[in-house]
């Protein structure tokens, strides 16, 4: 007796009914992330064999940390030291930055009290490079509470994960598609000034722990990953 192949949608079916919901979860975010970035960002082929960690700073062991969240939107998506760029001189800074389901929360390393706590309804989209970089921008709505500071530059040593994340969590909030654009020149609004950053690839190859950022002027940010 010869038994006839499975149909290859007969194994999908029988693959996905044996998946636990936390496992279905993670591979909708890594559908996600290459839906995303797959073929427009070149450090997206290392992040697809690691899992998605969401918290990279120990959260569960920092009360403090925990309770900037908010107890009503459930757990943390995601949580990290991130550097933040200066608007004046493009020099960085450490900051934990928090993802949750309603805000994207900002911190000290040091303080664990919030700076600055942004809805994302307020965020409008985000820029980030090709490169093997984690630098990106986020940019807010001028309506926001913290609009009139402008936008946001930071560097996130998991930006693959931490941009699918928050395009997930922008869509389950807002049922808006958050505009994740790809590119190396974008412009940033700075208070009630727009500063153009150009990012260009170093002789060394792309490292995202080696940027470095310097203003030309008022209006330009050269941003050269070594």
């Amino acid at each position: 007796m010869i038994l006839a192949p499975v149909p290859p949608s007969s194994q999908c079916k029988r693959f996905r009914d044996q998946l636990s919901p936390k496992q279905v979860e993670i591979l909708r975010e890594k559908l996600c992330a290459s839906e995303l970035f797959k073929g427009k960002k070149a450090s997206y082929s290392q992040s697809v064999p690691i899992p998605f960690c969401g918290d990279y700073i120990g959260l569960q062991g920092n009360p403090k940390l925990q309770k900037l969240k908010g107890g009503e939107e459930g757990p943390v998506l995601m949580a990290e030291a991130v550097k933040k760029v200066n608007r004046g001189n493009g020099k960085t800074s450490s900051r934990i930055l928090l993802l949750t389901k309603g805000h994207v929360i900002l911190t000290d390393t040091k303080k664990s009290q919030a700076k600055i706590v942004i809805g994302l309804d307020n965020v409008t989209g985000v820029s980030v490079t090709s490169l093997k970089d984690g630098l990106f921008s986020l940019h807010l709505s001028e309506m926001s509470s913290v609009g009139s500071k402008g936008d946001f530059l930071l560097v996130s040593e998991h930006v693959i994960e931490l941009l699918t994340k928050m395009y997930r969590a922008v869509l389950d909030a807002t049922q808006r598609q958050l505009a994740v654009t790809v590119t190396e020149k974008f412009s940033v609004r700075f208070k009630e000034n727009s500063v153009a950053v150009k990012v260009i690839q170093g002789p060394a190859g792309g490292d995202n722990s080696k940027l470095h950022c310097k203003k030309k002027g008022s209006r330009c940010l050269e941003v050269t990953v070594q």
